[in-house]
C-alpha cells in the first residue's frame, strides 16, 4: 500500500566567494563528477558536530541535470525497536553502523540553480555548504548558496485564487496598524488568552476551485509583506484559475519553493533513482514559469 508523501524543496545558486566578495558562480555539477571519480560516494566526511557522506549520484543527459542523495550519519539519540506486544528495545547497531537520514537535491548547470529538498531531520543547506567547502579544491575561494526569492504581487494575484495562508508571529504588538480585520481578531483572540506567540492556517481543504476571500486574504498578505506583524514565517498557496496548478509562496523570505507529493510505501524509503525523475519534472515546471 502506497501513501503520498509531501515533498519540499528551495531554490539556491551556488557561487564562489574571495575575502568576501563573489567571484563567480560554482559549477556544482564539476564538483560531484569529481567527487565520484575520485571513488569519494559512500566516504563518510567529517563535518563539525555530525558525520554526512554522498549516496548517490544521478545524470539526466536530456536536460544536463544532476541528481544527488546526501546523507546525514547518526549516531546518537536514535530510535528504539517496537513490536506488538513487546518491550521496546535498542536498535542494536554494529560500531560503524548509523541510522541513516537522506535528503535529495538537483542540480542544473545551464542555468546555475540549486534545488534541495528540505528535511529537517537530514542536512541543511548549511551543512551542505560546509561538505562541499570540505571536500572541493583547495584554493583561497569558499562556496556560498544563495536563495533564489520570489514576490507575490499583486496582478499576479488577481489571476490566482488564494487555497490557503499559513502564519507563524512571535508577538502581539503594534496590533492597530493590521489592516486584515480578520487577522485583527485573531490577535485579539490570542491577546485574550495571555499569549505571545501564535500559529494558524487558513485554508479551504480539498475543494478543488474553492478560495479563500481575495479581498480579505490581500489584506492579509499586505500585512504580512510590510511586516504589520511580527512574522516568523507566512506561506500562502495559490491555484491558477485557469490551469488550476498550485504554487506556494514564502512570504517573509520570499525563498521560491516546490511541493512535490510522491507515493511511497509505509515502510520504504525515498531513493533517488525513483525520486530523481519526478525532481526533474517539477524543476522544469518552475523553470518554464522563468522563475530563475
Amino acid at each position: 500500500m502506497n501513501d503520498k508523501r509531501t515533498l519540499k524543496f528551495y531554490y539556491f545558486r551556488p557561487f564562489l566567494f574571495e575575502d568576501g566578495k563573489k567571484s563567480g558562480a560554482f559549477n556544482f555539477a564539476d564538483w560531484i563528477i569529481n567527487f565520484e571519480n575520485d571513488g569519494k560516494i559512500y566516504e563518510t566526511i567529517s563535518l563539525s558536530s555530525i558525520m554526512a557522506r554522498v549516496d548517490g549520484h544521478k545524470y539526466d543527459k536530456s536536460n544536463d541535470l544532476h541528481g544527488v542523495c546526501f546523507v546525514n550519519m547518526r549516531g546518537e539519540n536514535l530510535p528504539s525497536k517496537v513490536a506488538e506486544g513487546k518491550e521496546q528495545e535498542d536498535l542494536d547497531l554494529e560500531e560503524n553502523e548509523y541510522i541513516g537520514e537522506d535528503m535529495y537535491v538537483l542540480y542544473d548547470r545551464t542555468s546555475n540553480v540549486f534545488m534541495v529538498q528540505s528535511n529537517r531531520m537530514s542536512l541543511t543547506i548549511n551543512r551542505i555548504t560546509e561538505f562541499v567547502n570540505e571536500t572541493k579544491n583547495s584554493d583561497n575561494t569558499i562556496v556560498g548558496f544563495v536563495p533564489i526569492t520570489r514576490n507575490l504581487t499583486r496582478k499576479e494575484l488577481k489571476n490566482k485564487r488564494v487555497r490557503s495562508i499559513l502564519i507563524s508571529c512571535e508577538n502581539l504588538h503594534e496590533k492597530d496598524k493590521i489592516k486584515s480585520s480578520a487577522l485583527k481578531t485573531i490577535c485579539d483572540t490570542a491577546d485574550g488568552f495571555g499569549c505571545s506567540t501564535y500559529s494558524f492556517k487558513l485554508g479551504v481543504g480539498r475543494k478543488r476551485n474553492a478560495e479563500l476571500s481575495p479581498a480579505e486574504s490581500q489584506r492579509v498578505i499586505d500585512d504580512i509583506i510590510n511586516r504589520t506583524v511580527s512574522v516568523k514565517s507566512a506561506q500562502v498557496s495559490v491555484s491558477d484559475q485557469l490551469t488550476g496548478e498550485i504554487e506556494y509562496v514564502d512570504l517573509v523570505e520570499n525563498k521560491l519553493c516546490s511541493i512535490l507529493e510522491y507515493k511511497i510505501g509505509k515502510r520504504e524509503r525515498l531513493h533517488l533513482d525513483k525520486l530523481f525523475p519526478e525532481m526533474i519534472k517539477e524543476y522544469l515546471k518552475a523553470k518554464s514559469k522563468n522563475y530563475f
